[in-house]
């Protein structure tokens, strides 16, 4: 158990911790009457952290959360309960969701989430019109990102067929030189010097783009203005 104090207002916050000393209560405000709790339950066998907190009064514990992790260790999962009285907190159809995927592909990992729904799964979620997706890819190089949007319940590539794409952000890296192209596809530039300081920024620099790479023999490169698998 822990206690910090800000001297300068006289409150404090007392923090339980477990015998691996991961925080179980937290009572912040404590012993005044405006005094907040939160109790947090680890579950290592089912792979969730349950998070209560309070809504109107110390102990009610009627905020809860609960993030559901996979064998890596990775969030998957986090819902939170509309109502905790007729909602479980081991149900994963119950409550507003946000489910995240990790794979791997040829040169890349990538991570797609779901924006937040109420449907039962996923894939019943087609008629909640915020429903959609945000796939982000990162070379194992490290010298490419890109991260793309996407409307609808239907998972996009490589795990899906969604296709109803609402734009993408690519980001190339070049020594001391980071290159963005946004979703209205114009490009920025920006430049560190050799303590990592940022020293330029350029908009849509067209001649400094990165160039793809040519198509068959006697082919030149051409600006990139595609996959970013075909940047050099």
């Amino acid at each position: 158990m822990t206690t910090a104090t800000d001297v300068d207002n006289s409150v404090s916050t007392l923090t339980t911790y477990d015998r691996f000393g991961r925080p179980t209560l937290v009572k912040a405000a404590y012993n005044t009457p405006v005094e907040t709790r939160t109790a947090i339950t680890y579950s290592d066998e089912d792979r969730h952290v349950i998070t209560k907190s309070d809504l109107n009064v110390a102990g009610d514990g009627k905020i809860v959360k609960i993030q559901h992790y996979d064998q890596l260790g990775r969030v998957r999962m986090t819902r939170m309960l509309e109502d905790a009285a007729t909602q479980s907190v081991t149900n994963e159809q119950h409550g507003i969701k946000v489910q995240t995927r990790h794979g791997f592909e040829s040169g890349y990992s990538y991570q797609i989430t779901s924006n937040p729904y109420r449907a039962t799964t996923s894939a019943n979620a087609s008629s909640e019109d915020e429903m959609g997706w945000t796939l982000s890819k990162s070379w194992a190089n490290g010298s490419k990102s890109v991260v793309e949007t996407f409307t609808g319940a239907g998972l996009p590539a490589p795990v899906g067929s969604n296709t109803s794409s609402t734009g993408v952000v690519v980001t190339l890296r070049d020594a001391n030189k980071t290159f963005v192209r946004d979703q209205a596809d114009k490009w920025r530039m920006s430049e560190t010097n050799a303590l990592g300081q940022l020293v330029k920024v350029t908009e849509d620099p067209t001649a400094a783009v990165p160039k793809r790479r040519g198509r068959g023999p006697g082919k030149k490169s051409k600006r990139w203005r595609g996959d970013p698998e075909a940047i050099d």
